[in-house]
Parts: structure tokens; C-alpha cells; sequence
């Protein structure tokens, strides 16, 4: 609390709210984008791009579900929501479903 102080109250304030915005609008795409579009298709081979984001891989999905699990506070409801998350990108080839 005693960084709070050391700001004038406006910029503390605009600093929470980009803090804010940034942890609601930002993170959890690039989240996405990182654990969904990157890390499972190059964890299936290396040229990422190549691999169709409806393909199904086991190894790469258990794994990319787990680090996102464990990225988390609660890691196995991160675990599971990683696993749902997946599984939804698979079923449905789209990014932006989850």
C-alpha cells in the first residue's frame, strides 16, 4: 500500500485502470493465442504453421493443459478448463471459440 501513496492520486488511478483493462482485454487473448495457436501446434511439430488447429494430438494436448493449469492459481480447475479449451478449438477449428 505504501506504493499507492508515492503516486499522485490520479496517476494511481490511471494506473489501476490500465491495470485492469490490460488483465481483462489483453492477457487472455494473447493467452489463447500462445497456449491454443502456438505452443499445441509446435509441440506437434515444429513447423507450427503447417498444423491445422482441428487436428487432435494427444501428447500436445495433455501438455499444453497442464502448463496452462499450472500457469494458474487453481492449477487443476486450470488444468481441466485447459482440456475443455481444447478440446473446443478441435472440435470447432476456431481460435475464438473459448
Amino acid at each position: 500500500m505504501e506504493s499507492a501513496r508515492a503516486f499522485a492520486p490520479a496517476l494511481a488511478a490511471f494506473f489501476i485502470i490500465v491495470r485492469i483493462l490490460g488483465s481483462t482485454w489483453i492477457v487472455p487473448p494473447l493467452e489463447e493465442v500462445f497456449f491454443r495457436s502456438f505452443l499445441y501446434r509446435y509441440l506437434a511439430r515444429q513447423n507450427f504453421l503447417e498444423v491445422p488447429l482441428n487436428r487432435f494430438f494427444p501428447a500436445p494436448f495433455f501438455v499444453t493443459a497442464i502448463a496452462f493449469g499450472f500457469e494458474h492459481n487453481e492449477w487443476l480447475a486450470g488444468v481441466l478448463c485447459g482440456m475443455r479449451i481444447n478440446g473446443w478449438c478441435c472440435a470447432k477449428n476456431r481460435l475464438a471459440m473459448p
